[in-house]
């Protein structure tokens, strides 16, 4: 297969990071205990630098293996595991053109933290890469790594376009001295399992009417202002993955892990496999 030589010129207001190290945690809310929440820190939040005061329209291109690996992974609660999507900002135009700038993310799930590392490309080269597993040796220095970890996933597990997730995200940063907390909300969550494109189109409601998720990003452990404000607005932890709550809903049903898999986790998890297993076959 041949290489394919490009070079990316993108043009932006801020530059993007393309990094991240930090924990993620989720919440799902009724829409009261989002104002209970949000009127109790209200005075220590600063809409993000990005979209309309924070606001702005996400939409996700979820890649996985014929056999759903990534999704098995998430769903036995393996300790390390990865995720591969393709990301739009959507703006004005439903469409998505061959020249609007996508990431390409790696998300990557460890005991103790969760890592995201991506490449800026147009939709075009996004794509060409996906599709054909085809390395640029253009591309700025810093970007050669996460390139090559795309091109090696990609073909390891043969990925394909798997689920189509969109949504709004209302972004805050926490000005607060002891808070380093990135907090957002996610509503109007919608998927789909067809037409598997990055183009606006009549997607399926994923959550109950009024329910958004929240997410609190955070390198260290939660403030504990934040801890108690949670508990007073009855608040609790979930573990919840938009693409895996997607896939289920689509197929309507939930995707027992294949033997080799469950072999695997025995291997090296032992303590926990009873537990997995007679979750499995229940």
């Amino acid at each position: 297969m041949q290489s394919l030589y490009f070079l990316t010129i993108i043009k932006m207001t801020k530059k993007p990071l393309t990094s991240f190290e930090r924990k993620e945690i989720k919440f799902l809310l009724s829409k009261k205990q989002k104002q209970d929440f949000l009127s109790l820190i209200d005075r220590y939040l600063k809409a993000d630098e990005y979209g309309d005061k924070g606001k702005y329209q996400l939409m996700s291109l979820y890649y996985d293996s014929p056999e759903k690996d990534f999704y098995r992974e998430k769903k036995m609660r393996l300790p390390h595991r990865k995720k591969l999507r393709l990301r739009r900002y959507v703006g004005e135009n439903p469409k998505l053109q061959t020249s609007d700038q996508v990431f390409v993310e790696i998300k990557e799930h460890t005991e103790a933290m969760n890592y995201k590392r991506r490449v800026v490309l147009t939709a075009d080269e996004a794509f060409t890469l996906l599709r054909e597993w085809i390395m640029s040796r253009s591309i700025k220095p810093e970007d050669y790594a996460v390139i090559k970890e795309i091109e090696t996933l990609v073909s390891k597990y043969s990925l394909e376009p798997s689920v189509v997730v969109s949504y709004q995200r209302q972004a805050y940063k926490v000005d607060k001295k002891d808070g380093g907390l990135r907090i957002t909300f996610d509503q109007q969550v919608s998927y789909r399992i067809k037409q598997l494109s990055l183009d606006r189109s009549n997607d399926v409601q994923l959550l109950d009417n009024g329910m958004e998720i929240m997410e609190i990003k955070v390198k260290g452990e939660l403030p504990l202002w934040t801890q108690e404000t949670l508990k007073i607005c009855g608040i609790e932890q979930v573990n919840f993955s938009k693409y895996a709550y997607a896939l289920e809903k689509g197929i309507s049903e939930w995707l027992v892990p294949p033997i080799k898999m469950v072999v695997s986790w025995n291997l090296i998890h032992d303590h926990k496999s009873e537990f997995l297993l007679a979750e499995v076959l229940n």
